[in-house]
């Protein structure tokens, strides 16, 4: 996942243990007492296992990575935290699927593959946020969205916990599978939804702000990579939204 600045959004709900609370609040909650009001209005997701598992293996067919890794109730953990997001239609799922099915290599890979091997010190630049990498700790992608940089892992780490402890310890963000879903959708709703563009349906915003700086406005090689990542949406989007035209903007077009 590309480096880029955390967007200052207004939460209104409150933070509670994401290990041990229970479903409670508005907003984003994300099956484990984390709430992220991320706006409102109906919820309109109407998307359930069956759909999820077809349109995974419409994913399969293109053979774009290695067949979707199901063994560890990726549909139970993606729905059941979509459908407490305020607003989240079948649109969005189908965005925010994608990403965290190409981000993971088809949920086979909670680690940046390249990273198990290499320590990536590249992702260690804390940028412009008070959030400073802790010495011996790496903080290369990370979880279903693949999570970068000391500034994600803090921002993603108050807004679960209301402490530090990714930061300290970036590894939670694989090894619990909680949190390597509540990173994904504490990314998604933090830096990619309240996109203007992205409101109008632009897939290819969302993959600016993923991974732009690769694939948007990187080499040829990069650009494929998103031309295949928006087949993959295309994919998932005919199974959750049949009678959506699945809209390219927003990337390599620009």
């Amino acid at each position: 996942m590309e480096s880029l600045p955390v967007i200052a959004v207004t939460f209104g709900s409150a933070i509670t243990n994401v290990l041990a609370a229970p479903i409670v609040g508005i907003g984003l909650n994300l099956g484990t007492g984390v709430n992220l009001d991320v706006g409102s209005g109906d919820r309109t997701l109407s998307i359930n296992c069956d759909l999820f598992n077809k349109a995974l293996d419409a994913v399969d067919e293109l053979a774009l990575f290695p067949k979707t890794n199901r063994t560890r109730d990726p549909c139970d953990n993606f729905i059941g935290r979509a459908k407490n997001v305020d607003g989240m239609t079948n649109t969005e799922a189908a965005t925010l699927l994608t990403h965290s099915l190409w981000e993971t290599g088809g949920f086979n890979n909670l680690e940046e593959k390249k990273c198990q091997t290499q320590p990536c010190l590249q992702y260690n630049n804390k940028g412009d946020s008070d959030f400073h990498p802790v010495p011996g700790k790496n903080y290369f992608g990370r979880g279903y969205i693949q999570l970068t940089y000391p500034y994600n892992y803090g921002g993603c780490s108050q807004k679960l916990f209301n402490d530090n402890r990714l930061l300290e310890n970036p590894d939670i963000v694989s090894s619990d599978i909680n949190v390597a879903w509540d990173s994904a959708f504490w990314y998604w709703s933090e830096n990619i939804v309240k996109k203007p563009e992205y409101k109008k349906g632009h897939f290819g915003t969302s993959t600016n702000v993923v991974n732009g700086g690769l694939e948007c406005r990187g080499d040829p090689e990069g650009t494929d990579k998103a031309k295949k990542r928006f087949k993959v949406y295309t994919k998932i989007l005919a199974v959750f939204s049949p009678d959506e035209e699945p809209i390219e903007d927003g990337c390599y077009d620009e």
